[in-house]
This record gives C-alpha cells, structure tokens and sequence, in this order.
C-alpha cells in the first residue's frame, strides 16, 4: 500500500480530529492504513517523506 496524503475539507474531517477551527486539515495514510492529521501542508509533507524513508531502510 503506497503513502497517500489529501487535503480534507470540515466536512470531511472525522468528527474526533481536532481541527482547532481550521477550514481543512491533511490527512496522511500510511503504509499499514493508519491515518494521521497535520494542520499544515508542510508537516503532511514531512510525514510523507519520513514515511518514505522509513520504507526505504525497511525493504532495502
């Protein structure tokens, strides 16, 4: 299963995310399914890469 990070509206945002009243969040699912939200497009982006990297140290 590939990284994926999305870009989620209030309306899409699970109702146990804390949004601190932002209009969207990122949402990152890693490798196993498990899902995680950055408040910001940058921290999303440093997950992604910190997850690629840990997939890359793993299967090499």
């Amino acid at each position: 299963m590939a990284v994926t990070l999305k870009k989620l509206d209030a309306s899409e945002c699970p109702n146990d995310v804390d949004m601190n009243g932002a209009d969207h969040v990122w949402q990152v699912i890693s490798f196993d399914g498990s899902a995680s939200y950055y408040a910001s497009e940058e921290e999303a982006a440093a997950a992604v890469a910190q997850l690629h990297t840990e997939d890359q140290e793993t299967n090499s």
